[in-house]
């Protein structure tokens, strides 16, 4: 019977850390979405920096 009590306390913790976790991921899924979005505008501005600059090299 103590075997059925254990397995349900750990079941309870179980289920609470997954809760937390999921409320965590929740808040932070937006800053990691906008974290990406400003890492991809910034590689596809250095991308026309570079392109920009060896058409100028190019042209020389």
């Amino acid at each position: 019977m103590s075997c059925l009590h254990l397995r349900s306390a750990s079941t309870t913790l179980f289920e609470r850390l997954h809760r937390t976790i999921v409320v965590l991921s929740g808040a932070f899924r937006p800053v990691a979405q906008r974290a990406r979005r400003t890492l991809s505008d910034r590689i596809a501005t250095m991308w026309q920096t570079f392109r920009q600059f060896t058409s100028h090299l190019r042209r020389r």
